[in-house]
C-alpha cells in the first residue's frame, strides 16, 4: 500500500486472506497500513503467497529500514492542500524500499501546515512553506517599508486567525531571518539529495 493508497481489488484480497485463514484481528495501523494479527505460524507462508499473488508486499513491520510513508490527501482532494503529498509519499516510499538503516524509519508527507499526516513526529519531515520576495536591487528603505507593512498585516489578530484556520503557521520574520531559513533549507535538502544520489526524472 504505497503511501497508504489502496484499491478495492487489494482490499478484497486482504478480506479473502482474512476469511481463508480465520485471521482474528484486522487492524488499520497508524502508518496507514493494514495489519493481519493472529495468523498461525504454520499459515504464514501461504498468507504471504496469497498476498504476493495480489501484488502486495507484506512484512515491513519487522524491518530495520523504511517502514511506511504516511500521507495526507494533499492538493488533489483537500482545499487546504498546497502540494501532491500523496504522490510524493509514494515516490519516497518506492525510492527507499529495500534500504537498510540502523533502526526502523517512519516518514510522513503533509500537504499543508495543518499536518494531517503528523509529519512532526516522524523520523523525517517533509513540509511546505511560503514567503514574500522582491526583485534583486530593491532599495533597502523600500524593503524596510514593505517588511513593516507585511508584518503588521500578518500580525493583525483577524488575519492571523484566518490564516491559522487555513492551516498556516504565521511567522512574520525579518528578511534576514527568512534568508537564513532559506539557506538552511537549501543546505538540508542538498545534503539529502547528494547522499541519496537523487536524480531528476
Amino acid at each position: 500500500m504505497w503511501g497508504g493508497i489502496t484499491s478495492a481489488k487489494e482490499l478484497r484480497a486482504i478480506a479473502d486472506v482474512a476469511d481463508k485463514f480465520n485471521v482474528p484481528t484486522v487492524k488499520v495501523t497508524g502508518g496507514q497500513r493494514i495489519d493481519l494479527l493472529g495468523v498461525k505460524k504454520e499459515d504464514l507462508p501461504a498468507v504471504w503467497a496469497d498476498l504476493n499473488a495480489a501484488y502486495m508486499v507484506s512484512g515491513a513491520a519487522y524491518a530495520k529500514g523504511l517502514r511506511t510513508v504516511k500521507t495526507c490527501v494533499g492538493s488533489e482532494w483537500c482545499r487546504f492542500g498546497t502540494q501532491d503529498s500523496t504522490g510524493l509519499g509514494v515516490k519516497i516510499e518506492k525510492f527507499m524500499w529495500g534500504s537498510w538503516t540502523p533502526a526502523k524509519v517512519k516518514m510522513a508527507v503533509s500537504g499543508c501546515p495543518r499536518n494531517c499526516a503528523e509529519a512532526g513526529i516522524k523520523d523525517m519531515v517533509v513540509y511546505s512553506w511560503q514567503g514574500f520576495a522582491v526583485p534583486k536591487g530593491t532599495p533597502p528603505d523600500v524593503v524596510q517599508q514593505l517588511t513593516k507593512a507585511l508584518q503588521a498585516a500578518l500580525r493583525d489578530p483577524q488575519t492571523e486567525k484566518t490564516l491559522q484556520g487555513l492551516g498556516f503557521e504565521v511567522v512574520a520574520n525579518t528578511p534576514q531571518q527568512f534568508s537564513a531559513f532559506q539557506q538552511a533549507e537549501v543546505k538540508r535538502w542538498k545534503d539529502v539529495i547528494q547522499k541519496a544520489n537523487i536524480q531528476l526524472e
